[in-house]
């Protein structure tokens, strides 16, 4: 397995990094979601299923990585806070079964 140095930053898809690292091995991330282009279909790249695809992709390896005791602070926008608050819960009690 890849060891990660500490105090180090590495410019890459969370996602592959995150596959790196051990279960509960991380204190703290601060995410700030991608931004997404504006689907021409909807003009709201937040009713894209892509979007939200990728979200629990990277939100999935987050909950895996993080301690028990560690946390996760997420940057959003204030107008879609309450669409990603429902992902997250709705997301958290299908994985908790």
């Amino acid at each position: 397995m890849f060891k990660m140095e500490t105090n180090k930053i590495y410019q890459q898809d969370c996602i592959e990094g995150f596959k790196t690292l051990p279960n509960e091995s991380v204190d703290l991330i601060f995410a700030d979601p991608w931004y997404y282009p504006e689907n021409q279909k909807t003009k709201n790249a937040f009713e894209n299923d892509v979007f939200w695809e990728i979200t629990e992709k990277w939100l999935k390896e987050c909950l895996r990585v993080i301690k028990k005791t560690g946390h996760i602070f997420i940057s959003f926008s204030s107008q879609k806070m309450a669409k990603f608050e429902f992902f997250t819960c709705e997301f958290i009690c299908t994985i908790k079964k």
